[in-house]
Parts: C-alpha cells; sequence; structure tokens
C-alpha cells in the first residue's frame, strides 16, 4: 500500500487556492499548478484553438489571446468542454506518470477548473475546496488579473456552476475558509492537513 496522497486543491476565482498550493509546496508536497499546465499546453495548441472557437482568439503574433479566449469559455459550458477536451489530455499524462511512479510523496492537483478532469479527479485521495465571500474575491481577483470588472464577472458567474461532490465519489472532501491574514490562513491550513485530511487517512491505512 502506498504511503503518499494525492491532494486536489479548488476553489473559485480569488479565493486563495494558489496561496495555499504555495504553503503546501514550501512544506514539501509536489505541486502540479493545471491552470498554469493549461496556458502552456494552449501556446503550443493555438491553431487547434482557432479552428475550434475561430481566429479571433489569435493575437497578431499568432497566439492565443486568453482574455478573448476566455470571453468564449466563461459564457458556455459546451465551449469549455471543447476547451477542456483539446488541453486536457496534455495536460493529465505528465501528472498521472509521476503520481504512479513516485507513490510514497505527497502531491497536490491545483486547478480553478479540476473537475474538468475525470483521470485527475480518479487520482485525488482528498480534495481541498479554499472558499472566500464573493465582494472579496472580487476584489483579489481585480487587483490580481487587472481585467476590466465585466471579465471578472462572466468568469464568476460560470464558476457559480462550481461543485465537486459528484466528480469526486472516493475522495474525501474538506473547506478551509481564507478571510483573514496570510499567516492565519497558513496557520488554520497546517492544522487542517495535518489534523484531519492526513490524520484521516492515516488512520484509515490502520484499519
Amino acid at each position: 500500500m502506498k504511503d503518499g496522497f494525492v491532494l486536489g486543491l479548488t476553489g473559485k476565482s480569488g479565493a486563495g487556492k494558489n496561496l495555499a498550493a504555495a504553503f503546501l509546496e514550501k512544506s514539501g508536497w509536489i505541486h502540479f499548478d493545471t491552470d498554469k499546465e493549461a496556458h502552456r499546453v494552449l501556446d503550443g495548441a493555438c491553431k487547434e484553438a482557432a479552428q475550434l472557437f475561430g481566429r479571433e482568439i489569435l493575437t497578431e503574433s499568432g497566439k492565443a489571446d486568453r482574455t478573448r479566449l476566455g470571453r468564449i469559455v466563461f459564457s458556455s459550458p459546451e465551449k469549455m468542454k471543447q476547451l477542456e477536451s483539446l488541453l486536457y489530455p496534455h495536460i493529465e499524462e505528465p501528472i498521472i506518470r509521476a503520481v504512479r511512479a513516485n507513490p510514497d510523496e505527497k502531491f497536490v492537483i491545483n486547478g480553478a477548473n479540476l473537475t474538468g478532469s475525470d483521470p485527475l479527479c480518479r487520482l485525488c485521495d482528498a480534495v481541498l475546496i479554499v472558499r472566500a465571500p464573493f465582494w472579496l474575491r472580487l476584489l483579489r481577483s481585480a487587483r490580481r488579473d487587472r481585467r476590466p470588472l465585466f471579465s471578472l464577472l462572466k468568469r464568476f458567474r460560470y464558476q457559480k456552476r462550481f461543485s465537486v461532490q459528484e466528480f469526486f465519489p472516493q475522495a474525501d472532501i474538506y473547506t478551509v475558509s481564507n478571510i483573514t491574514t496570510k499567516t492565519r490562513f497558513e496557520k488554520k491550513l497546517k492544522r487542517l492537513i495535518e489534523k484531519r485530511i492526513l490524520g484521516n487517512e492515516r488512520n484509515s491505512k490502520r484499519k
């Protein structure tokens, strides 16, 4: 039986999942950022993306404009699924290979739309959802992304559909709120990881 652990980490825009991922990475977890990987894969699949969504998503240099693409996919679940089908096979394979090759390591798979990948969902022993109030998430996203308000609101409306329970039937699901300082959030996260998430897994392995 493996001694490692695979944690799925997700949450709506501005909730603080990247802050949680950075803390876990500093604590020795191997971190896979599926959102960042999606950007990398998209850069190499610009032509295929243009065939699916139109050449208007391309910049003058032929690269994908993620803002333009976001306007399309965040307004249509069907379009989002098309994008996921294009990108996720290239994201999933190296993650699955790494987890299987290192059964004693602790992994965190981080992504706002982690539920778009069934193979990654099935890898997870537990899922952690980072939460924060709407107004705080909007403020954080505005500061971080520097995008027009209507663009952020479109993304937020899409994420109203966010639900993980049906995608992780085999995994324990936990939540953590991120509404105070970074230091307090990290302390709360450390307690949750050590006492509940990993603690429950260790107890289940003893039985």
